[in-house]
């Protein structure tokens, strides 16, 4: 039997994977799932201690790999889980964005709007530990700021405004190419999961249930199109553009 060392994201719209994952039979397939932030399966699949992960696609700019999903995390147009927060009226007010030490893609993405959306080189991105304007917060915990902040700038819909596509966060990748019949099964897998939106909405503690019903099937978006292709291809070209001008903060996620 195949042993296969897999991580995937924590949050709330990994869970339909999750829910594939625990309740759909792969052949000859021994599964050791592992559960972590982005930055973390970023680590485990650059150090190799992943065969396959949910992968942030800020993490794709320094790994090998080999996409192989019909399905992602991403969005099209608002998310609500990527957004910057503050108590500052607008973004012309803010100066200073504290970046999450979670996700570098959500920072990276940050900084392409900073540069070539909104065209504003006097926003400083800095560590959370400091005093900031604003602060970039990622996953569930955006749920519980968007109670607490006067402005909310949601990235998702600011990356639609710029580019008029969709975007991609993570993309099932492998450390190999999978066989076909692998791939076919995981596909399945994950579709499976993908029906069972309305129990885990009703199964989940930390929001109510029409909240998180809402956001999984309208503000998340699952299929791995050829737009969200696109979308990836145009993020990848502006993260490169941001590194070889040497205006890219080198984050620890």
């Amino acid at each position: 039997m195949q042993k296969i060392n897999l991580y995937i994201v924590e949050y709330l719209n990994s869970l339909p994977f999750l829910k594939g994952l625990d309740g759909y039979h792969i052949d000859n397939l021994l599964l050791n799932i592992n559960k972590a932030i982005p930055a973390l399966c970023a680590k485990a699949f650059h150090s190799g201690e992943a065969d396959i992960a949910l992968l942030p696609i800020g993490a794709l700019l320094e790994n090998e790999y080999s996409l192989f999903s019909d399905y992602c995390i991403g969005c099209d147009g608002h998310v609500q889980t990527v957004c910057v927060f503050s108590n500052k009226p607008s973004l012309d007010e803010i100066k200073t964005i504290a970046f999450d030490p979670a996700s570098r893609t959500s920072n990276l993405l940050l900084e392409i709007l900073l540069k070539y959306h909104w065209k504003n080189n006097d926003i400083k991105l800095m560590d959370p530990i400091n005093h900031t304007d604003a602060k970039l917060i990622i996953g569930d915990a955006a749920f519980i700021e968007s109670q607490n902040s006067k402005t909310i700038i949601d990235l998702g819909a600011e990356w639609k405004k710029f580019t008029g596509l969709p975007f991609v966060f993570a993309v099932w990748v492998s450390k190999n190419t999978l066989n076909p019949k692998l791939i076919e099964q995981f596909n399945q897998c994950f579709e499976f999961g993908l029906k069972q939106i309305a129990d885990i909405s009703e199964n989940y503690k930390l929001l109510s249930k029409q909240i998180a019903f809402e956001y999984l099937t309208k503000y998340i978006s699952y299929s791995f199109d050829e737009k969200k292709k696109q979308a990836l291809n145009l993020f990848l070209n502006y993260a490169n553009e941001l590194s070889k001008s040497k205006t890219v903060n080198t984050f620890n996620a």
